[in-house]
């Protein structure tokens, strides 16, 4: 049975965070975390989501998010490196 959707209500802080399977890595080298960081700065341009922190390390991230209302602009870390 799949689960149901959950509830994102706008300005509401979230802790997200991804573990790798087995504790396997999934960052072995600077570039593999560079070009997380440009899909995060892809993401971050299409979804309206405020980025407080985010911390990113060998085998998994951490996030703190807070989901927006419609046309209210984003901020948080600077991601246009």
């Amino acid at each position: 049975m799949p689960r149901r959707p959950r509830l994102c209500p706008a300005g509401t802080c979230f802790h997200v965070i991804n573990r790798a399977v087995a504790r396997l890595t999934l960052f072995e080298k600077q570039e593999d975390y560079e070009a997380f960081e440009r899909v995060l700065k892809l993401a971050h341009e299409r979804v309206p989501l405020r980025i407080y922190a985010y911390c990113v390390m060998p085998n998994h991230w951490h996030f703190v998010v807070q989901p927006q209302t419609k046309g209210e602009k984003g901020s948080g870390p600077d991601l246009s490196k």
